[in-house]
């Protein structure tokens, strides 16, 4: 009985192990292939996303939303969010990146990700020229607020961020 107890406690244990690791992986893959896409996408210097970003963009949203689907608990879900929201954002479908990170804005107030979801919330509203539109939710706080990379500027045409923030 003890013998059985000890393979039951075991079995549970790693149940839970392999339930984290899925869904670390399936995030880990959404990141990737997010960050070739973004290599890819500011190699080539030009306002268009070449075929093969815009299918990494799709794939690390894919991966991206199977986190969202099959793990909604996960630390990782406002870290999804914004890998979808840029991924879209990239690929030109703005609307769909302002419901991404609108969500990151309402849903996950406290995250780290709230201000650089605000940044492209405003990209996006430019984009949609709706500068004039609904103000940003979440306003950061003035403790907060000069963590704002000061290297991000809008130029004509293109978005200029740190490579530390990308």
């Amino acid at each position: 009985m003890r013998k059985f107890l000890l393979i039951l406690s075991f079995g549970i244990f790693l149940a839970g192990c392999t339930s984290f690791r899925a869904y670390y992986n399936t995030f880990f893959l959404a990141e990737k292939a997010f960050q070739v896409a973004e290599n890819n996408r500011l190699k080539t210097k030009v306002d268009k996303v070449s075929p093969t970003s815009k299918r990494l963009y799709e794939e690390a949203i894919t991966k991206a939303s199977r986190v969202l689907a099959f793990y909604p608990k996960s630390k990782y879900v406002d870290d999804a969010l914004l890998i979808i929201g840029k991924s879209y954002y990239y690929q030109e479908e703005y609307p769909k990146a302002e419901r991404k990170f609108q969500e990151i804005v309402a849903g996950f107030p406290k995250s780290k990700l709230v201000l650089e979801a605000n940044f492209f919330l405003g990209l996006t509203y430019f984009k949609l020229d709706r500068l004039c539109g609904p103000s940003l939710a979440g306003h950061p706080p003035e403790s907060q607020a000069k963590k704002i990379p000061e290297a991000g500027f809008i130029q004509p045409g293109r978005v200029k961020i740190p490579a530390e923030r990308l």
